[in-house]
C-alpha cells in the first residue's frame, strides 16, 4: 500500500477571513496606494480556492489605487470651488 506524505491543511471559514483581512494597502510617500505586504502562501491558498491569484489581488490594488487617487482630485476641487464661493 502507498502512503500520502501530503497532509492536507484545512481551515474554518472564520480563520480564512482572518487569513485574507490580514491583505492591506498603504498610501506612500508618492501619494500611491499599494500592498503593505506580499500575498503569503497560505492567502495565495484561499485565493485559489475562488479562483483569483495573487497577481490578481495586485491588479485590484492598482485599480483601487487609481480611484482613490481621483476621488482624492475631485474632493481637493471640490473644497477649492466651495472656498471661492465663500471666500
Amino acid at each position: 500500500m502507498m502512503k500520502n506524505d501530503k497532509k492536507f491543511n484545512f481551515m474554518t471559514v472564520p480563520a480564512a477571513l482572518r487569513e485574507l483581512d490580514k491583505i492591506e494597502m498603504i498610501k506612500g510617500l508618492d501619494n500611491e496606494y499599494r500592498l503593505d505586504h506580499a500575498v503569503t502562501a497560505t492567502q495565495k491558498a484561499i485565493l485559489n480556492a475562488f479562483g483569483m491569484t495573487a497577481q490578481d489581488i495586485k491588479l485590484k490594488a492598482q485599480e483601487l489605487s487609481v480611484e482613490l487617487a481621483r476621488i482624492e482630485e475631485e474632493a481637493a476641487q471640490k473644497k477649492a470651488a466651495d472656498a471661492a464661493i465663500s471666500g
